[in-house]
């Protein structure tokens, strides 16, 4: 075997598990261009992974300079990994210079093993960042956006937060495998303990596990998306008759009306609709919503309630307080969050 030949075995290796490779590659770095013996793409479990590969097919071990120069082209380059192959072995500076960096040393016999292990590894990674997630998903259901405990009013608190424990423990468990704790018992959402003495039976048990807890978030974002559109159904009912109450006390204090009392009447029945929309929307609303509505109620109190009743006003004076509500519910308007 030539080292060409050994390049093309190395690239058939990691091709053989899917990933796409290219020889004696130029790669664009930070600080230069740099030629990759094999340049690897991989996408597993929804994580995208580029390593690099320098193939040294010597008949003398590789020394420790080698390596540092293959750590800092990985750094240039934002490579995931880096793999240095020798069927001839490496020096003792070399293997010492490997430890906390991203660099593997390997032959070609041993490579198999090793990338079942680094797969195994960003497997475990995809969990842990998917459990997390979800664990965030279900923490809105009770933490507004103001990061205040608010849960919503149709939640199920007691079973999202055992939920949540669960998936707590989970993910610490899945931090014990990844520092080499093995065996170990793991728990999911709803289903029994269970042992797992090797890796794969942890990858398994975690599938399933995952499989679940997508069930009984997808559930749970149901009841949350169902309270949210509620809220947003209150929100946009009180700014419409808000605006409707705006409209009608305004024809009743500056338009020439022959039937005074009837506009009043007209006035009033804006007035039990804003008032029954924001006892609903107070309740129920939170975070930043809810502070706006606030807001919102107080500037028609101070600005639009004083001439519920009143005949003739200033239209100066009116102009003055009706833009400063309807200010407040263009704000109460744009707000995203419920």
């Amino acid at each position: 075997m030539n080292w060409k030949e050994y390049q093309n075995q190395v690239a058939s290796i990691f091709n053989s598990i899917g990933a796409s490779t290219t020889i004696e590659k130029k790669v664009e770095g930070v600080r230069g261009i740099h030629e990759v013996d094999v340049f690897v793409e991989l996408e597993k479990f929804g994580i995208k992974m580029i390593w690099i590969c320098e193939c040294k097919y010597w008949n003398s071990a590789v020394p420790k300079e080698k390596v540092l120069a293959l750590y800092e082209i990985s750094k240039d380059v934002g490579a995931d990994k880096a793999f240095l192959f020798s069927e001839s072995g490496f020096q003792s500076g070399a293997v010492r210079a490997v430890n906390n960096t991203n660099i593997v040393l390997a032959s070609t016999d041993e490579i198999n093993e090793i990338i079942k292990n680094n797969l195994f590894e960003h497997q475990l990674l995809f969990y842990l960042k998917d459990f997390e997630r979800i664990k965030s998903i279900i923490k809105t259901s009770w933490i507004d956006d103001n990061f205040n405990f608010n849960p919503l009013s149709n939640l199920d608190f007691d079973k999202s937060v055992l939920i949540d424990g669960n998936l707590m423990y989970l993910t610490l468990d899945i931090q014990k495998v990844l520092n080499g704790q093995l065996p170990i018992i793991l728990r999911g959402v709803n289903s029994e303990s269970k042992k797992c003495d090797t890796m794969h039976e942890v990858i398994s048990t975690l599938s399933d596990f995952h499989s679940e807890a997508k069930i009984v978030v997808q559930e749970l974002l149901v009841s949350i998306e169902k309270e949210k559109e509620n809220i947003k159904k209150l929100r946009n009912n009180f700014c419409e008759n808000s605006h409707s109450l705006i409209g009608s006390v305004e024809r009743q204090i500056l338009d020439n009306i022959d039937n005074f009392d009837t506009q009043v009447w007209e006035t009033l029945k804006y007035l039990k609709l804003v008032g029954s929309n924001a006892d609903n929307l107070n309740q129920i609303s939170r975070g930043t919503l809810k502070i706006q509505f606030r807001k919102t109620m107080q500037s028609l109190i101070d600005n639009v309630y004083p001439y519920l009743t009143e005949n003739k006003v200033c239209q100066k004076e009116w102009e003055l307080k009706k833009d400063l509500v309807k200010k407040e519910i263009k704000d109460l308007e744009n707000i995203g969050e419920y």
